[in-house]
C-alpha cells in the first residue's frame, strides 16, 4: 500500500512516512532512510517524520544525525516524548 502510494502521490509525505516505516521494520534500513528523508523533505514541519528520520539514522549507528532529528521533532512538537527519550 505504501507503495502505491508513493508511486500514485510522489509529492505526498504520508506516502513517504508509511512507506520509511514499513521498510524499517523489515529490516530494509537503508530503502527506509530514503523514503524518511524524503518525507522530512515533503514536509519539514511535521514533527513525526522528524522523529521517524531520527530512529532509522539511529538504527544505521548515525547517531550525530538522530539526535538532531529527535531535537526538531521536539522542537516542532515538544510534547513529544518519545523523542525526549530518544536523547
Amino acid at each position: 500500500m505504501a507503495l502505491i502510494l508513493t508511486d500514485k502521490f510522489r509529492t505526498h509525505p504520508f506516502g513517504w512516512k508509511v512507506l520509511g516505516a514499513v521498510l524499517n521494520q523489515t529490516g530494509r534500513i537503508s530503502e527506509g532512510l530514503i523514503a524518511c528523508q524524503k518525507s522530512v523533505a515533503l514536509a519539514p514541519e511535521n514533527a513525526e517524520a522528524h522523529y521517524n528520520l531520527g530512529n532509522t539514522l539511529h538504527k544505521l549507528g548515525r547517531f550525530e544525525e538522530a539526535e538532531e532529528s529527535c531535537r526538531q521533532a521536539i522542537a516542532l512538537a515538544p510534547e513529544n516524548a518519545e523523542a525526549h527519550n530518544n536523547l
